[in-house]
């Protein structure tokens, strides 16, 4: 039920970025948009990078991680 609501959205988009031009199937996402979620799923990747042991093998040094040190 979740992807024909998504799909009535994304058709509800392109009508209201096309007008009557709308095509009838739907699009297909733009380059652009599909990069972005490529990066959102980079950076989440890239903010929990590490094992867990090499986090607690740190803290147990007394250090931060590089992450940890940033913030």
């Amino acid at each position: 039920m979740a992807a024909e609501e998504e799909d009535i959205q994304s058709v509800a988009e392109v009508e209201a970025l096309h007008g009557d031009e709308a095509p009838t199937a739907l699009a297909t996402p733009h380059p652009i948009e599909a990069r972005l979620v490529e990066l959102a799923e980079l950076r989440e990747q890239a903010l929990h990078a590490g094992s867990a042991a090499a986090v607690e093998r740190q803290h147990q040094r007394g250090k931060l991680t590089a992450r940890e040190r940033i913030d």
